[in-house]
């Protein structure tokens, strides 16, 4: 995936970007650094903490929301359509309700149909669900020892990391640990009463803490 992102970069007639995501995405960014390092100026992370950070905890007690989390997505989902795929699709107002913070006025009836939709595409549900499993399944693996050799040295890129303090989820005290992942700037920032949708739940908010941040920390033209 971090290839992708790499291709992308490139496609867009980039030599470097600042990479953000959230959930998985930002699993994702806090990668980009330690495999891609000649594209990657800057992260942004909303709601994940370094891969590290996350996998420790998923086996540690006292991280129950992590392990919850995680475990949550471990059943194969369906790789087509049919009654299973359907099923797939009536759990996610489940998940939206269960990880956001306690203000759900942002689940509109249209927001829930759009992420049914999606989630209902044939393989859909099946891919998404796929890379959550493999940080299960390669914590004992070769591929998931290098994997973690690559992107466990300190990231020297400057690094924004948002996280919902209300975060059910995945705690946003685990996004505090994985400072000792970095050594180059970084700016952490909790959003009050919000869980792990920060970026849909408190858009303003989150955009705000972004736009800041990217302005005070790279120039307006990357080359």
């Amino acid at each position: 995936m971090c290839d992708d992102v790499a291709a992308i970069i490139r496609s867009l007639g980039a030599s470097q970007a600042c990479v953000i995501g959230h959930g998985l995405g930002g699993a994702i960014a806090w990668s980009m650094p330690g495999i891609h390092p000649e594209v990657t100026a800057a992260i942004g992370v909303i709601g994940m903490p370094h891969p590290a950070v996350f996998r420790s905890a998923v086996w540690r007690p006292g991280h129950r929301g992590a392990r919850r989390y995680v475990r949550a997505l471990q059943r194969p989902a369906p790789a087509s359509g049919g009654r299973s795929a359907q099923a797939e699709v009536g759990t996610v107002p489940r998940y939206l309700r269960e990880w956001s913070g306690s203000d759900q006025r942002w689940i509109t009836p249209e927001v829930q149909q759009r992420y049914c939709e999606m989630i209902a595409v044939p393989f859909a549900s099946h891919a998404a669900t796929e890379y959550h499993r493999w940080v299960m399944r390669s914590r004992f693996t070769p591929n998931g020892l290098r994997y973690m050799r690559r992107v466990r040295p300190g990231i020297t890129v400057p690094v924004l990391s948002v996280h919902g303090q209300a975060d059910p989820a995945i705690p946003a005290a685990l996004s505090r640990d994985s400072a000792s992942h970095v050594t180059g700037p970084l700016q952490l920032v909790a959003i009050p009463e919000v869980g792990h949708f920060a970026h849909e739940e408190a858009p303003d908010q989150v955009n705000d803490v972004i736009t800041r941040w990217l302005s005070a920390t790279l120039p307006p033209t990357l080359p």
